[in-house]
């Protein structure tokens, strides 16, 4: 891992120095153990209770030929911020992804059909699928009603930075 760290620093060494001057993590974290901590970059490798979402054209609601159902999580490393590497949201709905864009902005609900055109193509994205369809309706649920809606309506009247 040592030769790909450092055949790969370029990509990444930035996004960690952003980290340490913004205080994300103890200036103690070595990039070779930040880098580790982040996956390298890549995707996760998912257990049991999850599955990923096999990739296959995006329409109303449906990425790469899955139809994004309410809890499933999307990742992409299609951006990085402040010592981190990647972006995650949650689908609040079966076309809405909950999502918070970057440092200093807030929630936005955003169809599915838009999430994907901003981070696919930057990038991989990924669609974790919970098993158990009654908990990701609850994480959805906990979700919008604490970081866009208190009410879990369409109307956003919550503003987390």
């Amino acid at each position: 891992m040592a030769t790909w760290t450092e055949e790969n620093k370029n990509q990444y060494e930035q996004v960690y120095q952003d980290g340490l001057k913004d205080s994300i993590y103890n200036k103690s974290m070595s990039y070779e153990e930040w880098i580790k901590f982040n996956n390298y970059g890549q995707p996760l490798v998912v257990n049991g209770e999850w599955e990923e979402v096999p990739q296959k054209p995006m329409v109303k609601g449906v990425y790469k030929g899955y139809t994004v159902k309410k809890g499933d999580i999307l990742i992409t490393n299609g951006t990085s911020s402040s010592g981190l590497l990647g972006h995650a949201a949650i689908a609040n709905g079966n076309e809405y992804i909950l999502d918070i864009p970057g440092k200093g902005e807030t929630t936005k609900q955003w169809t599915t059909a838009k999430w994907m055109k901003e981070y696919d193509g930057k990038g991989w994205v990924k669609v974790y699928h919970l098993k158990n369809s009654s908990v990701a309706n609850d994480a959805a649920n906990w979700a919008d009603k604490n970081y866009f809606s208190t009410k879990g309506t369409s109307k956003q009247n919550i503003f987390p930075k």
